[in-house]
Parts: structure tokens; sequence; C-alpha cells
């Protein structure tokens, strides 16, 4: 029995090692690769609406949007949902030691722009936001550990009628209330009779 516990306890080991090393070494690096490509990708975007002359390169709204993108580029290693709780935190103190020029508004400079370049320059940014927030949910175990628990939680409440009525209409559903469900509620029955 002894070795038996020491075999399970040596697999149990093995295997938090392994997810370990997969979730915080080899995803995450995946993930801020795939990140930083796709951050790219919408920087090369703007770039063509500056090359096309839609938006000037010197104008801020161009200026402002590309800071931001490179900014996201370069930490992307840094972006995790501790660091977020840690920056907001001390946003106050951050924004007395940075110039005002370094937080200037970036919805206020695309409203600036044409309509049309506006709508583009919107979409830009608003992919890039959700890249953001993809990146701060898929490589954080704390999100991980909270959001999921909480998105199946909303998704079994929004289809589980439904899909309980789709599988009620299936063939197999009388083999498991007759096997599981019923056995259960017989069980059940009779411990709340007991109390």
């Amino acid at each position: 029995m002894t070795t038996q516990i020491a075999l399970t306890a040596l697999a149990t080991s093995v295997s938090l090692i392994s997810l370990w090393i997969l979730f915080f070494w080899l995803y995450r690096d995946y993930r801020v690769d795939l990140f930083r490509q796709r951050m790219f990708e919408l920087r090369d975007e703007l770039f063509e609406l500056g090359r096309t002359g839609e938006i000037a390169f010197h104008h801020q709204a161009y200026g402002l949007l590309r800071t931001t993108i490179n900014g996201y580029i370069r930490f992307a290693h840094r972006i995790s949902f501790l660091s977020v709780i840690l920056v907001l935190r001390d946003l106050k103190a951050l924004m007395a030691t940075l110039p005002a020029t370094r937080f200037a508004r970036l919805p206020e400079a695309l409203q600036t722009v044409e309509p049309g370049v506006r709508v583009k320059l919107g979409s830009i940014v608003g992919r890039m936001h959700f890249l953001v927030a993809d990146q701060l949910i898929l490589t954080s175990a704390t999100m991980w550990a909270v959001l999921v628990p909480v998105g199946l939680i909303f998704l079994s409440r929004a289809i589980g009628t439904r899909a309980l009525t789709f599988v009620r209409r299936q063939p197999i559903w009388r083999f498991v209330r007759a096997h599981t469900i019923e056995p259960m509620d017989a069980m059940a029955r009779a411990v709340g009779a007991e109390a």
C-alpha cells in the first residue's frame, strides 16, 4: 500500500510539473508570439492607411495608435492579469511621473480624422483592445481559474434547458434515465425520508 501511495504521489507531482511547464513556459511563449504577430498585422494595416494617404503619418491619431501598438508589441511578455491590477492600483502615481503628452487621448485624436478613416482606425483600435483582452484571459492562470467556471455556469444556464430538451428526445435517454437518474433519485428519496 505504501508503494502504491508513493507511486501515486510521484505520478501526481510529475503531472503537475508537466502542466506548469506546458502552461507557463511553452503555451505562454506561444501566446506572446501570437499576440505580437497579430499586433504587427494591425500596425501594418495602420501603415497601409498612411501609405495610401488616407491619414498623414504626422497626424496625432496615427502617432498615438502606432505608439500604442508598438508598446504592446514591446511589452507583450509582461501583459498579465497581475500587471494590469498593479498598474491600475498605481495609475495616479504613474500619471504624475510621466509627461501629460504620454497620456494624450486617442479617442479625442480620432475625432479629428475624416469619418471614413475614423471608422477604419476605430476598427484597428477595437481589434487591438480585443487582442489585449484575449491575451490577458488566455495567458493568466488566475483568469482561467476564475473565468472558466463562471463561463461554464453562464453557458449551462444559457443552453441548459435547451440541451436537456434535446437530450430527452434521443433514444439513449431512456437507458441513461433508467440506469443513472432514477437510481440516484431513489437514493435521494431514501436519504430524504430518513432525515
